[in-house]
C-alpha cells in the first residue's frame, strides 16, 4: 500500500476549469464503483445521448461551484485547489476540489433525481467515491454539495444541498478494499464505465 497520494498545491487561478482533461488509460474510481454496481444489480448507467446531456450539466455546475467557492476561500486567505487527476495504488481519480489545509475533499454533483428520497448520504455511488478520495489522500472529511435540478419534485424546483460526512481510516479502507476487488470486472470488460 501506497502512502497518500501526494497533491502539488497550486490555488485556482483565473483558469480554474479542469473539465475536459484526458483520462488515463487503467482503472479509475468511477469506472470501479460502475462495476461493482453492475455485479450487484444496482447500475442504472444512461444511454450515450442521455449520459452526454446530464455529464454537460454536471460539469457546468461543477465549475460554476468550484469557482464561487474559490473566490469566497481566497477571500479569507486561503486556498481551494483542482488537483486534476491523480493515482493511488495504480487506480486514479480526480476529485473536483481540495481543501488541503483542513483536509477535506469537495465533490460537486448535479442530479434529476429527488432530494427527498436521495439526499447526498444516501447516494451509494457518491459516498463510495469521495471515501475512495479521502482514502487515497489521507484525508477523513468530504464534503458533496449536490444540485438537485428539480428538488424533492414537491413542486419541482432546484434545490442545492451539502454534505458533510466523516470516517475513521479503517472505513476508508474497506472502502478502498471493496473498489480495489472490482479491478478483475474491469479487466473483464463487465464495466459500463
Amino acid at each position: 500500500m501506497e502512502a497518500p497520494c501526494p497533491v502539488i498545491v497550486q490555488p485556482f487561478d483565473t483558469d480554474f476549469s479542469v473539465s475536459g482533461y484526458p483520462r488515463s488509460q487503467g482503472a479509475h474510481v468511477t469506472d470501479l464503483i460502475a462495476a461493482l454496481e453492475k455485479a450487484l444489480g444496482r447500475g442504472n448507467a444512461p444511454d450515450a445521448a442521455g449520459w452526454d446531456y446530464a455529464a454537460s450539466v454536471g460539469l457546468l455546475w461543477e465549475d460554476a461551484i468550484a469557482g464561487a467557492l474559490a473566490e469566497r476561500y481566497r477571500a479569507v486567505n486561503r486556498s481551494l485547489i483542482r488537483p486534476g487527476e491523480l493515482s493511488y495504488d495504480g487506480i486514479y481519480f480526480t476529485p473536483d476540489a481540495l481543501d488541503p489545509a483542513e483536509g477535506i475533499v469537495w465533490e460537486f454533483k448535479a442530479t434529476w433525481r429527488s432530494a427527498r428520497l436521495r439526499p447526498p448520504e444516501l447516494v451509494w455511488r457518491w459516498v463510495r467515491q469521495v471515501e475512495a478520495y479521502c482514502h487515497a489522500l489521507g484525508y477523513g472529511t468530504a464534503r458533496i454539495v449536490a444540485l438537485y435540478l428539480c428538488g424533492s419534485y414537491a413542486p419541482p424546483s432546484p434545490l442545492v444541498l451539502c454534505r458533510s460526512l466523516s470516517w475513521s481510516q479503517e472505513e476508508l479502507g474497506q472502502n478502498w478494499a471493496m473498489l480495489k476487488s472490482a479491478i478483475p470486472l474491469l479487466e473483464g470488460g463487465q464495466s459500463d464505465g
